[in-house]
């Protein structure tokens, strides 16, 4: 068909991706939005957090705190290939062990659960928001 639309063609096909993402990280809805996500998923997961009742100290001397693993959790905005993105993550020690369970400890899987709420849950389904 002649005048039939086809896939790739049109707007799309002549504008480059790289320019289209290029705008639409520059809108403030995009960052408010985005960034509204982040906090979102943010403060979700701190609130699956597992949370001790004691300090202890490890065979090294260093001193685990209870909270110290949510409190961890925070937010990072960063650029990749030029294409702003929220990073929700925690450089915490534990968060392996927590993530996937130990022989003593069980399997928490905060991130993971913060993923899928943010995927299909509560969370508004945003892409732009990355738990890692």
């Amino acid at each position: 068909m002649a005048g039939a639309s086809m896939p790739g063609r049109g707007f799309a096909a002549l504008v480059p991706a790289t320019q289209i993402e290029a705008a639409v990280n520059l809108s403030p809805r995009v960052n408010v939005a985005g960034m509204a996500s982040a906090v979102e998923a943010r403060d979700y997961w701190k609130s699956i957090a597992p949370v001790g009742t004691k300090e202890h100290t490890l065979k090294s001397g260093y001193v685990d705190h209870p909270g110290q693993y949510r409190d961890s959790i925070r937010i990072q905005v960063v650029v990749v290939r030029g294409i702003k993105r929220w990073r929700v993550f925690t450089d915490d020690f534990k968060r392996f062990w927590i993530e996937y369970g130990t022989k003593k400890w069980a399997k928490h899987a905060c991130r993971e659960r913060t993923v899928q709420y943010m995927r299909h849950g509560a969370g508004g389904g945003l892409g732009g928001s990355q738990a890692a």
